[in-house]
């Protein structure tokens, strides 16, 4: 998939001109696949591109814990875990200036499209928890 090749390249304008929250719209875009997909493969492929990004920007404790995904997505309590902890280590690096960029980009999932309607409420759930809308 010519999106998960992309997704490592936190530096391609292509994806977001805003330098900043490049990889906040890979990750939004692509954690719903994540949780969806019963794929190991896919699950592996997507997991080391996104931790590849994060790495080239020094976020390596967001790497490290995308590349454990595969023991969470094991269980339906373990991606809710995983999104709990994914959450706390995006808003730090994210929010507040983009979580309004974040919900609307989950918003157009749950709008445009029905397979992944459940995951984009589950990023949304673990999300506001660390969300201060009175400054996105």
């Amino acid at each position: 998939n010519l999106f998960v090749k992309l997704s490592r390249c936190a530096s391609t304008p292509v994806l977001d001109i805003i330098e900043d929250r490049r990889m906040l719209s890979n990750i939004i875009a692509l954690l719903p696949v994540l949780l969806s997909t019963s794929n190991a493969d896919q699950v592996d492929s997507i997991c080391a591109s996104l931790a590849e990004g994060f790495t080239s920007l020094g976020q390596t404790k967001i790497a490290t814990l995308l590349t454990h995904f595969p023991k969470y997505h094991k269980t339906s309590e373990g991606n809710r875990r995983f999104l709990v902890e994914i959450s706390d280590l995006l808003a730090p690096v994210f929010f507040p200036k983009h979580e309004a960029y974040a919900f609307t980009l989950l918003t157009e999932i749950l709008d445009h499209n029905t397979t992944y309607r459940p995951a984009a409420l589950q990023i949304m759930n673990a999300l506001i928890r660390n969300s201060r809308f009175d400054h996105g």
